[in-house]
């Protein structure tokens, strides 16, 4: 019943949160173009069909220009699904993380001490509801086997995406009485 009268919320196209982020690189850092990898060819026909929905949603442009950055793609086969990431690991280290604080349970219990009720919200795909810049979404280029795609919106796979989403949580929920985001 809940899925049917709110099928927009579980299905429609994510929303974005206010604002966009910016990835800060430590200049000493070199660039790096990974070399392509292959995909299965058991799962190529999953994987493009993947690649298309994130298209089609928003979550993936087309790249043709040349890029300073190009990180491997990463295809999580589910049993229902396919999950597509990229495996940004020199990028990682290039990353300069803005150190946000983020809370544990104990630090949530502490600053509401009175709580007795706590609610959980599953943001559906919590990392795509935040939007890039257009630099930092150059900085997310990645292959496939149909070209090089990049994310306009926060990838999984990217060390500073906890922070950042935790931030924007906390900005989001600030000034509203006894709520206290805890991203885990």
């Amino acid at each position: 019943m809940l899925l049917k009268d709110f099928h927009d919320v579980f299905h429609d196209p994510i929303e974005s949160v206010p604002g966009n982020v910016h990835f800060d690189l430590n200049p000493e850092v070199t660039q790096v173009q990974c070399s392509p990898r292959n995909v299965p060819v058991a799962l190529k026909a999953r994987v493009k069909e993947e690649l298309d929905k994130h298209v089609k949603a928003g979550n993936l442009t087309p790249v043709t220009e040349p890029t300073a950055w190009i990180s491997n793609m990463v295809t999580v086969a589910k049993p229902d699904k396919i999950r597509i990431c990229i495996d940004p690991k020199p990028l990682n280290q290039a990353l300069l993380r803005s150190h946000y604080h983020m809370p544990t349970l104990e630090d949530v219990l502490y600053i509401l001490p009175k709580a007795r009720v706590f609610t959980l919200v599953d943001a559906r795909d919590a990392f795509l509801q935040c939007k890039l810049d257009e630099e930092s979404s150059r900085l997310t280029t990645f292959w496939t086997p149909w070209g090089r795609m990049r994310w306009p919106k926060l990838p999984f796979g990217v060390s500073v995406a906890p922070e950042i989403y935790q931030r924007k949580q906390h900005e989001l929920l600030s000034g509203l009485a006894g709520i206290e985001p805890f991203c885990v």
